[in-house]
């Protein structure tokens, strides 16, 4: 990893995006910087008032300084006023510390919960196709932890940039008091900066590969508890249990391996900071001969230097180790963006299906290496008909489905709406259509949550109709009716009562079109039955698409086309 090509990255996508923002931080910590500086000439007066002699050279300059302003503001330096001084400086300072830590706080919200909704943004306007190659725990991952993590470095940022300018005033101003000894001091510091800065390096590494080892886990997690019920059916609780155990003592030794290393490059920094104090003072005191006041005052400014050092060390460590973070993050929003699907401007587009759907001479395939899935279909669906498309699995059936959404779009051909093509108004012809897939999915919420999810402006008498074309009377036997929670995707309730929530929460929106992708194949007869009812009251009043392989669904069809390897190879038309 290029830790200062990412780093350099990073500032300029904050700045691109925050640039007001960062001034604002950056001028409140130059003054909390200034002032806390500032509050150092304070000792001299200090000093001098209880009987220190700070009257010459450097110090000296620097206390006639001191005087000075207090003359500015017609305050003579008794024991008094100084200390008034102290204590409004620390007012102030403990002012300007709580602003800059507000500050860097609300930008680190801020910066997570942007990057989430440009995210999430970049994954909905995603072209299909590329979508559904994505790892799911990838993306739930980025979109919280991930995300978390970047506005984590963003404040991360503004810590660096707060120490830096503390430490750097300080130098300063021990410069100001003895440039040599300043530069002794710093040229000692120079092997431990240079071995930190090969530690810095590794904080890099290991950052890597603690987001690595995170993705994996939580990909595990995803996909074991997705399959949990697979799992048990094969009695495969052990093998799961002692996969999930490795990730996570992987995930787990990566998170240590980083606080280890952060130790022990502390542990560097106390014992380098401890000898170079200790030469300060023996040169000072055995070589320069500097007086009792140059002497402290040295003392004090680098004592309050090294633990800035410590912490400026720390931040960059904790910087360095969240960039692979950003880093996968910039990475994986690019990723998505280059995916999306290019938007077209809506021309003439229908309100609703009014008289037909058309494929003309379709043909379509998920990547060029691949075989067509659909060749050459040409089809027509009359408005207000009930057709079937059947065929066997691997036919193309809900791929003419995802076509007819306008979730993909044909290689060859067009689709039509009323004359017009999909293409074109793809977005609005989703507001006019409904989709009932073969695995139906129900949030973690009520039924009423999830009804309303499809309309949320709807009324408890919209609710009920729709429950009622849909033959989902059972709602009103359950313990809370519409308040039911159902649990996670529905699995409270059984899967024929699963399909028939989601075809009222389908007909709530009052579509057009209603497409039911095998939609009975996976429940019992009953249930079936229940739902083919439902569907035979809807007959006329919209078109409604039925795919499936089923024969017993066929009752009563206006038309039924046959697929096959991707051809319509047979219609069946009623009188």
């Amino acid at each position: 990893m290029n830790i200062g090509a990412a780093a350099w990255q990073h500032i300029v996508g904050l700045s691109r995006r925050w640039r007001a923002r960062l001034w604002v931080a950056l001028v409140a910590l130059l003054a909390h910087g200034l002032v806390e500086g500032a509050g150092i000439l304070l000792l001299l007066p200090l000093l001098a008032v209880v009987g220190i002699d700070v009257a010459r050279g450097s110090v000296g300059r620097l206390s006639s300084a001191a005087v000075a302003a207090f003359s500015a503001f017609g305050m003579s330096p008794t024991l008094a006023t100084v200390l008034a001084v102290f204590v409004a400086a620390n007012i102030m300072l403990a002012m300007l510390r709580r602003t800059c830590l507000t500050l860097s706080t609300s930008l680190e919200r801020d910066v997570a919960r942007d990057n989430a909704e440009r995210l999430y943004d970049a994954i909905v306007r995603m072209e299909w196709t590329q979508f559904t190659r994505m790892r799911a725990s990838d993306l739930t991952l980025a979109l919280t932890a991930e995300c978390e993590r970047t506005g984590h470095a963003a404040a991360q940022l503004l810590n660096l940039c707060g120490s830096t300018i503390v430490w750097a005033i300080y130098v300063a101003v021990a410069a100001r008091v003895s440039a040599l000894m300043t530069a002794v001091v710093l040229a000692c510091a120079v092997p431990v900066m240079l071995l930190l800065h090969r530690r810095t390096r590794q904080s890099g590494d290991l950052g890597a590969a603690f987001t690595s080892a995170r993705h994996e886990f939580q990909g595990a997690v995803t996909d074991d508890l997705g399959g949990m019920k697979v799992i048990r059916s094969a009695g495969a609780e052990e093998r799961s249990k002692q996969r999930i155990g490795r990730l996570a003592f992987a995930l787990a030794d990566a998170r240590a391996a980083g606080h280890f290393h952060h130790a022990y490059s502390t542990l560097w920094l106390d014992v380098g900071s401890a000898a170079t104090l200790s030469g300060l003072l023996l040169v000072a005191v055995g070589v320069m001969h500097l007086d009792a006041a140059a002497i402290l005052l040295l003392l004090f400014l680098f004592a309050r230097i090294v633990p800035r050092a410590g912490a400026l060390q720390q931040t960059v460590h904790f910087y360095v180790n969240l960039l692979p973070a950003v880093e996968r993050f910039a990475m994986l929003e690019a990723r998505c963006r280059a995916a999306a699907k290019v938007p077209h401007r809506a021309r003439n587009a229908p309100a609703r299906l009014e008289t037909q759907l058309r494929f003309e001479a379709v043909s379509f395939r998920y990547s060029p290496q691949d075989p067509p899935v659909l060749n050459d279909v040409n089809l027509t669906i009359d408005a207000g008909t009930t057709v079937a498309i059947v065929g066997t699995s691997g036919a193309g059936k809900t791929t003419v489905a995802d076509l007819t959404i306008g979730l993909l779009v044909p290689e060859k051909g067009l689709i039509t709406i009323d004359g017009t093509p999909l293409d074109e108004d793809g977005a609005a012809w989703r507001e006019t259509i409904a989709y009932v897939p073969q695995e139906p999915f129900l949030f973690h919420d009520t039924i009423r949550a999830n009804l309303a999810w499809a309309r949320p402006d709807a009324s408890a008498k919209d609710m009920e109709s729709a429950l009622t074309r849909a033959m989902a009377d059972f709602v009103h036997d359950l313990p809370d009716g519409v308040d039911t929670v159902v649990g996670d995707r529905g699995v409270r309730l059984s899967g024929g009562e699963r399909q028939r929530i989601a075809l009222a929460r389908a007909l709530l929106r009052k579509p057009s079109l209603l497409i039911l992708d095998e939609a009975t194949s996976s429940i019992d007869l009953e249930n079936e039955r229940r739902i083919l009812d439902a569907l035979d009251r809807l007959h006329g009043t919209l078109t409604i698409v039925i795919i499936t392989h089923r024969l017993s669904t066929l009752v009563g069809m206006d038309a039924i086309h046959r697929l096959d390897q991707g051809r319509i190879v047979e219609c069946s038309v009623n009188a």
